[in-house]
Order: C-alpha cells, then structure tokens, then sequence
C-alpha cells in the first residue's frame, strides 16, 4: 500500500417502494412514477460522465411498498401496472453501473419488514448474485426490538 488515498465513488438512492403503482389511481400520476423511473437509467447512461462511474451502491429505505412478494419479485402477485419489482430495478442498476451484486448494499425501511420478503431477497441473492444477504440479519434484528 503506497498511502496514497483513492476517490471512492458512491450512488446512494433512497426509498424505491417498488409496487406503490397498485395504489395509483390517476394515469396521470402512473406515467410520471414509469417516467421517473425509466428516466433515471436514461439519465445515468446519457449524463453521467464515463470517468465517473460508482465503486458502491446504497440504496437505503423502502425497497418495496407493502412487503408482497410481488413488490419484490415479478409474480402473479405483482400489479400489472408495476414498472419495475426490486429484483428487476436491481439487475437494470447492476447493468447500468457495471457493477457486481456485492456492491450493492441495501438497507431497509419499514415497509420490508415481513419475514417473507426476507427468504424471498435471500432467493434473489443466490439466484442472481445480489448483495442481499445482510436483510436477514436485519430482520432477525427486529424481531428482538
């Protein structure tokens, strides 16, 4: 190690609530929530400079709306309406990032907080190789508050 210090680049992003799309009830507002999200990827890609790409991820708060499966996981659970689950906005930020799972962190909020949807990021980790992991400590955590 030389002692020299390195820049480390982090994106943080808060409160996704993926699936919020089941309780909008205006067109209006559903095709504002699709052109947030989606603009957000288009941005990223057209506007962030190529030198400056992020070393880590944070995305902190809600991952999901009301903790279904569905917020989590595209399944017959999930609202048609849904622009993106957690699982699908996650594989789009790996792909955009040039990231790997491991340098995702997420924190919770207090939507996540039903044991299923921990077993259910936990499945998503091993299956696509998210840094999803550490939700099951969190959870277990809460139980003894």
């Amino acid at each position: 190690m030389t002692g020299e210090n390195k820049e480390i680049n982090i994106l943080h992003l808060s409160d996704l609530h993926c699936g919020i799309e089941q309780t909008i009830t205006r067109e209006a507002d559903l095709k504002r929530r699709k052109k947030a999200l989606e603009g957000f990827f288009d941005c990223f890609n057209k506007q962030v400079p190529k030198n400056w790409m992020p070393d880590l991820v944070v995305i902190s708060g809600d991952l999901g709306w009301q903790g279904s499966e569905g917020d989590y996981k595209r399944n017959e659970f999930t609202d048609r309406r849904t622009v993106f689950t957690t699982e699908e906005f996650i594989i789009k930020l790996k792909e955009v990032t040039k990231l790997s799972g491991s340098s995702i962190i997420c924190c919770p909020g207090n939507h996540d907080k039903k044991q299923k949807k921990v077993l259910l990021l936990v499945e998503i980790k091993s299956e696509r190789g998210l840094a999803l992991r550490i939700l099951k400590n969190y959870f277990l955590l809460l139980k003894t508050i």
